[in-house]
């Protein structure tokens, strides 16, 4: 049955569309940001990061242990310590998979502000610093296009804020 589960992983900063690509396709989504909105009432507040991705896990695997073959966690996943967290235990196995959303940083903060929600500039920028290509990873499978304002150069990203 192992075999069968399949994590689908986010890449992508925020306001890229990732909430958006997840909810087209028709299986359980896992999202960051609503498990912290219901627990602290905010969509970001990073005391609470450690309780939202453990609650997030076990979400997921709730789900795969209920027969679900396939499920989405909807969060930046923008660094392989974040996607390594997701890394299947004995007891719940699955692989993992990415789906990257490659929306130009400028359009991410043109997004967070239209949407009120300009606090996410200065975790736009640092996703962006912080960035780390997925192929690195040596697990799950890549989709990469690109974005249009960044430069890649030996596994790190350069971009225009």
């Amino acid at each position: 049955m192992s075999d069968e589960r399949k994590l689908i992983l986010t890449v992508g900063l925020p306001r890229s569309g990732k909430t958006t690509w997840a909810l087209r396709q028709g299986c359980p989504v896992v999202s960051g940001d609503a498990i912290r909105e219901a627990i602290f009432g905010k969509l970001w507040w990073p005391p609470g990061e450690h309780q939202v991705m453990m609650t997030a896990r076990t979400m997921v695997r709730a789900l795969f242990l209920v027969g679900h073959n396939t499920v989405i966690f909807d969060s930046i996943n923008v660094t392989r310590q974040a996607r390594r967290f997701w890394l299947p235990t004995a007891d719940c196995l699955w692989t993992i998979d990415y789906m990257s959303i490659n929306t130009v940083p400028s359009i991410c903060k043109e997004r967070a502000i239209a949407s009120d929600q300009a606090y996410l500039i200065p975790v736009i920028k640092n996703a962006v610093y912080k960035f780390e290509t997925p192929e690195t990873d040596n697990f799950g499978d890549w989709v990469k296009d690109g974005w249009n304002e960044c430069d890649f150069f030996d596994g790190e990203i350069r971009c225009v804020i």
